[in-house]
């Protein structure tokens, strides 16, 4: 069950991330975020570090600039966040819907976060 998984064992097991942005004058960005080695060495921060609501036009996002991967940032606030209902995580210029199992993608991909048992 992901109550009982930590946040170190989702990351290790986390696929690559799948994230979509549509530029201005109609370029579309699809790009695949993949861990990083340097993620290894880094924990979460405290929630004091995190800002915004969850909704779409304030998602959740941290609040202070990180040396991590953005595959880090976003399993990481997917995993303080899929157990509170679909909200929103903000990493750069993506944003995600959170759901209880992995993230969806604005163009609707869905990448599952949970590790297969």
């Amino acid at each position: 069950m992901a109550q009982e998984l930590s946040l170190i064992e989702v990351l290790r097991q986390a696929p690559s991330i799948r994230v979509f942005r549509l530029q201005p004058f109609l370029m579309v960005e699809n790009i695949f975020l993949k861990p990083a080695k340097r993620d290894q060495k880094h924990k979460p921060l405290g929630v004091q570090f995190i800002e915004g609501r969850g909704t779409k036009r304030n998602p959740y996002q941290y609040a202070i600039s990180r040396d991590v991967s953005p595959h880090f940032a976003v399993v990481d606030l997917w995993f303080r966040f899929h157990n509170s209902g679909p909200v929103y995580i903000k990493v750069n210029d993506w944003l995600l819907r959170a759901g209880v199992v992995g993230v969806i993608a604005e163009d609707g991909h869905f990448t599952n976060l949970l590790p297969s048992s």
